[in-house]
């Protein structure tokens, strides 16, 4: 599959994962360029604030998370990382298909992390992707009964905020390997590097469509039992 650059075209990068992740942890990390570079040096990212517990995935109602999805059964080869990307980001970042396909970017070669993050349950992908448009812009999830939108934050705020673990993972991370920060400058200084969510999808490309189809698969994680709930949390 190939994209349209500047520079004429090139082949799209394969979303390669771990095949023993469980699920993908989408950071969207925000670029408004109406704001003269200041998000550049001050990282901005997106939040959610969740509204149901899952100690299958240790998620407990109350904490802020990044846009995250368990992977299904049926999302397996090389290409699984696709729509379990595509799932996080209708689900828990935005019901509108025209900003996922235009708005949303991965940087070649950085976007996806293996071996960062996790649950108790198993490994998690964590894809950093780049949000470029205005932070006033309407954003609001598909699944509205999981999540409720928190906003953009700097990453300073959201480490003195309750949050799921793999948000305290991936801040870590930041903190000793940049790795958003690697992100975002890549994003602004290698234009070349950057490719569009779009370029993944077909051009009639439906949220409802998407979800309709993907709901019939089966989680590999499910909700445990109260018993085992009740073990995980005060593990």
């Amino acid at each position: 599959m190939l994209i349209e650059q500047e520079r004429g075209l090139r082949r799209i990068p394969e979303l390669i994962g771990n095949p023993d992740s469980i699920g993908v942890v989408v950071g969207i990390i925000g670029v408004d360029p109406s704001r003269n570079g200041q998000n550049l040096k001050q990282p901005t990212i997106w939040t959610v604030k969740e509204l149901k517990s899952k100690p299958a995935t240790e998620k407990i109602a109350g904490q802020l998370s990044f846009p995250a999805e368990t992977r299904k059964k049926e999302e397996q080869g090389k290409e699984y990382l696709v729509p379990n990307m595509i799932g996080a980001l209708v689900d828990e970042f935005s019901d509108d298909a025209d900003l996922i396909k235009h708005n949303i970017f991965l940087v070649d070669g950085l976007s996806i992390i293996m071996n960062t993050i996790s649950v108790k349950s198993g490994p998690l992908d964590l894809m950093l992707l780049i949000y470029l448009g205005s932070f006033d812009r309407r954003i609001e999830p598909t699944d509205t009964e999981d999540v409720a939108v928190n906003g953009w934050m700097s990453l300073e705020e959201l480490a003195s905020k309750p949050s799921r673990n793999f948000v305290s993972q991936t801040l870590e991370k930041e903190r000793s390997d940049r790795i958003i920060s690697r992100t975002i400058e890549a994003f602004n200084q290698s234009p070349l590097r950057r490719v569009p969510i779009g370029a993944y999808l077909s051009e009639d490309f439906s949220i409802a469509g998407f979800r309709a189809k993907r709901e019939q698969g089966n989680d590999v994680v499910k909700s445990l039992p109260a018993a085992v709930s009740t073990i995980l949390f005060q593990g």
